[in-house]
Formats: C-alpha cells, structure tokens, sequence
C-alpha cells in the first residue's frame, strides 16, 4: 500500500481552489476532492507490522491544533519536463513543527528520509506541454491568490491507488491535534 501523511483540507478551502480550476487551458486538473497538504510520503509498505507501526508512532505524536492560510499559486519545474501547478501556504511554525515531529516518528522507524525539503503546497494539476509564457501568465494572474486563515485540527494517515492515470487518496487514520 502506498502510504502518505497529510492535511484533509476543510471543505471551505476545497471550494476555493475549485474555483481555480480551468483558469489555465491544456493541464491536467486534480480532482478537489483530492486536495491536501502533503506532510510526508512514505512510499509502498507491504508489510503489515510495518503500518502498524507507522500508525502507532503517528498516534505518539503531541502537536497543537494551529491555522493556516493558504496564498498565492506557482509551478514546481520537474527536471522530466513535469509541471506542477500549486496553491502555498503562508510560513506556520505549528504547521513545520507538526512536519518535525511526522519526521521525527518516521526516522525512528528507519524509513528512507525525503529527497526534498518540506515546502507545504496543495498540488491543483499537472502539465507536461504548456509553453512557459502561458504558465508565467497564470501565475502572475492568480499570486495575489488569498483565503482567510482556517483552523487545522487533525492530520492524517492517506493510502494513494490510481484508477485510469486518475489518482485518488483514502484517509486511513486521522491524528487529532490538541
């Protein structure tokens, strides 16, 4: 199973982003159902002891409920020639210290560390033949992109499954925060 923690986002910042999809013509536009923020990939874990485990260091885990704003858009550039359109999220020191701690229960449990450093985004779609011009042009559109702050209450534990190139993510666990 294909694992992963993350942020369910609420429904008011869901319909939000919606509004931004097809603002850009010829990407491919991730479902909202589908959006969250990514705290950690864990990959493939077959192994069942394994996801107990996961799931038992992730309940250990002491963090405040915080809010957050989601601001401004961009474009993660994949070296595949792989774009990413995203939503970011304003600094939050609640949100990096919750990615600390996920980090910390995770290294106990001797799984590979991420090859990137947390930058908390919602990924809104993907595109591989978009010029350049047009995707500088959405941004520079929508960076004034803005919600009003929102309380996070818990995180959790996502499985990942693909259905027709069409991802989708099941919450399997959520973690209250206090």
């Amino acid at each position: 199973m294909r694992l992963f923690t993350a942020i369910a986002l609420p429904t008011p910042i869901i319909s939000a982003l919606s509004t931004l999809q097809g603002s850009l013509a010829g990407v491919t536009w991730n479902r909202p159902n589908s959006y969250h923020l990514t705290l950690r990939f864990i990959g493939e874990v077959r192994n069942y002891a394994l996801m107990n485990d996961i799931d038992l260091a992730l309940r250990r885990i002491n963090a405040s409920a915080f809010d957050i704003t989601v601001q401004n858009v961009g474009i993660f550039d994949q070296a595949n020639q792989h774009k990413i359109l995203w939503a970011g999220v304003a600094p939050c020191k609640a949100l990096e210290h919750l990615n600390r701690k996920v980090e910390q229960a995770l290294r106990n449990l001797d799984l590979p560390m991420p090859r990137k450093r947390f930058y908390p985004h919602i990924t809104l779609a993907r595109t591989q033949n978009i010029h350049n011009d047009k995707l500088a042009q959405w941004v520079q559109t929508y960076n004034l992109f803005s919600l009003p702050p929102i309380r996070i209450t818990q995180f959790s534990l996502f499985s990942s499954h693909s259905l027709e190139d069409n991802p989708y993510y099941i919450p399997e666990v959520d973690y209250l925060l206090h």
